[in-house]
């Protein structure tokens, strides 16, 4: 299905590059993701938050029968410096089986900033989503796709430092306040935002440990 949306978008853009998605293949079942990203600021602190086995996983999935996973950040990179190109911002997964398709964008931070009204992760991360989608839709062929898909989520995946899934040692804690000792926690913002983002995909957030069921 990926590969028949970039082809589409590519084509009727004249794009001229060829981009392969390399989707892989998963069994139903559950599943963790990880961002490469996400332990990047621990790491460089010296500090660790997460519990042994749990480092770098950010979404926490099951799935009621075999899917695909394509590294969509990637693919849609391929565009950049030509007129299509997504200046807006990209995401960072396409989850999809034959009729369900899942957009998702990836985080791993301190709740203060997901929760921020003006440039937190949440509000980025829906407008990446929303970019994404009706930047593709855009072409006939691509918002039929979707307009034939049974379910189609524009997923927000969120793992908070400073959320209590893990254990963590007091020198640990004093780090980790350290990082967010200039920062003042903002109100929730989820709640002011459209959870419809067009072309029948609507916005979820998950916070790991939560499993997103993708069904």
């Amino acid at each position: 299905m990926i590969q028949r949306i970039i082809d589409a978008y590519r084509m009727a853009n004249n794009a001229a590059c060829a981009i392969n998605c390399a989707p892989t293949a998963h069994q139903s079942g559950s599943h963790h993701y990880r961002d490469p990203k996400a332990c990047a600021e621990c790491v460089a602190r010296g500090v660790k938050v997460c519990a042994a086995g749990d480092e770098y996983k950010v979404l926490a999935l099951r799935a009621s029968r075999d899917f695909f996973v394509v590294d969509f950040e990637r693919a849609l990179g391929e565009f950049n410096g030509l007129k299509c190109e997504f200046k807006r911002g990209r995401c960072d997964l396409a989850i999809y089986d034959k009729d369900r398709l899942a957009f998702a964008e990836l985080t791993c931070s301190a709740s203060v900033y997901i929760d921020k009204d003006v440039n937190g992760k949440r509000s980025k991360a829906r407008s990446q989503l929303s970019n994404v989608i009706n930047r593709l839709a855009q072409v006939p062929q691509i918002a039929q796709m979707f307009s034939q898909l049974s379910s189609r989520t524009a997923l927000f995946a969120a793992r908070r430092k400073d959320a209590p899934h893990a254990p963590i040692s007091s020198q640990q804690t004093a780090a980790l306040n350290g990082m967010l000792a200039f920062q003042r926690p903002a109100p929730q913002a989820q709640a002011g935002l459209h959870q419809d983002l067009g072309n029948g995909f609507r916005f979820v957030e998950v916070n790991f440990p939560a499993v997103f069921t993708f069904s």
